[in-house]
């Protein structure tokens, strides 16, 4: 069995292009790009009441946030740590 990856081109948007007044719940799961999306998001967070981030205790790629300081950013984006799963 000889598999083979493919490259293929993905585009990337900043939500804030795809934004639909009145979002109550926003869902983040981008593997260390967190910042980056929150970044692309300053429209779209101003509708979020409630934001789920995946996020791992340790950051696992270049220039990724560890646990601390990614609650330190949210909480500088006026959201607060309500729970951790």
């Amino acid at each position: 069995l000889s598999l083979q990856a493919t490259p293929i081109d993905v585009p990337v948007l900043p939500l804030d292009r795809l934004r639909r007044p009145g979002a109550a719940v926003l869902k983040i799961d981008v593997e260390g790009a967190e910042r980056a999306v929150l970044d692309g998001a300053t429209a779209v967070l101003a509708d979020v009441q409630v934001l789920i981030i995946e996020l791992s205790v340790y950051p696992r790629t270049a220039g990724e946030l560890g646990f601390a300081e990614m609650i330190a950013d949210l909480d500088a984006r006026g959201f607060r740590l309500f729970d951790i799963a």
